[in-house]
């Protein structure tokens, strides 16, 4: 296959998207370290002032924050969560620009990372991998490419993601590993569960790590239909249609209530995982990345022309900063706030 020689990081201003994805995380972790500090020193002031009631006649002399022990919390998952809520008012306003790079962005990674796949155990690893593909996040283009595809909101790109061309795109595939998948035939199941937020975002990523319970056809039909039944308004008992509809509505039901919102649609097989709009490269079981389930209903079971693929001519405290990793061997980085370090 020949890749098409158009430079990605012309395609969208990653960079810009580095330095919205930055400036949110430090606000956020400086707004939750002046919270924290802010508590502490309350509660040192109060556990002080009742040491002095019990011990009328000695002075404290000590600190009772210290004497508790108690260590200071990392702020850096909900730092990240804020960096990309950032994200999604750039992502909008480089809608058309995103949807140029799609085709683009597989060819990119598989290129990048084809003699890069960092294997430990016999399993890939995301977090080594992730950092070779995008060259140790040394770049702001880089880091802004990644963070792209950390993002959850792909409608914020996409127009319809059960249908071509934006089905191969949609919120079920796991862009990292579909480059590899598609281009090198390297199959899901290869990858490790540890670490796989580093290559899937975390809808997905929670979906699936998630561990749905044996549930049999009829009840997921079952379930199904009461989760796409309008139960409200002036169209309650309606029922939504299972191909277009994003996700359940109001599930009762704890075995599936408690799942994640895309091991749902997995399950109910609606929306992009229904059987006329599934596709090899979408995640459809959380136990079997790489299975395709039989259908629910046989008479859903329909086999649409398979486009995926198509259109291609063949420093600091964050999260990317530069270690040593190799394919046996992959050396820890440094515990620091961001998600890159």
């Amino acid at each position: 296959m020949v890749f098409q020689q158009t430079n990605i990081f012309k395609a969208a201003p990653f960079d810009q998207a580095d330095q919205i994805y930055t400036n949110a995380f430090r606000l956020q972790s400086q707004t939750l370290e002046q919270l924290w500090q802010q508590r502490q020193e309350h509660l040192r002031q109060k556990l002080e002032r009742e040491w002095e009631l019990q011990h009328p006649e000695q002075s404290y002399e000590g600190n009772a924050l210290e004497d508790l022990g108690e260590e200071r919390p990392n702020f850096q998952e909900q730092s990240h969560r804020a960096g990309l809520k950032a994200l999604e008012g750039w992502a909008k306003d480089n809608q058309q620009k995103l949807r140029k790079a799609l085709p683009l962005l597989a060819g990119w990674i598989a290129r990048r990372g084809e003699l890069g796949l960092v294997v430990v155990e016999g399993q890939i690893d995301p977090k080594a991998t992730a950092r070779q593909i995008f060259q140790e996040f040394k770049s702001p283009d880089d880091r802004g490419l990644w963070l792209w595809t950390q993002l959850d909101s792909r409608s914020l790109w996409l127009q319809a993601q059960y249908r071509d061309p934006d089905r191969q795109w949609c919120a079920l595939v796991p862009t990292i590993l579909y480059a590899f998948k598609s281009l090198h035939r390297v199959p899901y199941s290869r990858w490790s569960r540890k670490n796989l937020h580093w290559v899937v975002n975390k809808n997905l990523c929670d979906a699936m790590l998630s561990n749905p319970p044996e549930i049999s056809p009829a009840e997921l039909l079952e379930i199904r239909e009461y989760g796409l039944k309008v139960k409200t308004g002036a169209k309650a008992g309606d029922v939504r249609k299972p191909e277009t509809s994003y996700k359940l509505w109001g599930i009762v039901d704890p075995r599936v209530r408690e799942l994640p919102e895309l091991a749902q649609v997995m399950l109910a097989q609606i929306w992009c995982a229904h059987p006329q709009n599934r596709t090899k490269y979408m995640i459809l079981d959380p136990k079997n990345w790489d299975e395709i389930p039989a259908a629910l209903v046989d008479h859903e079971v329909f086999a649409p022309q398979d486009t995926t693929g198509a259109g291609w001519n063949a420093q600091g405290d964050f999260p990317w900063q530069p270690t040593i990793e190799r394919k046996v061997a992959v050396n820890k980085p440094a515990v620091t706030d961001l998600p890159w370090n």
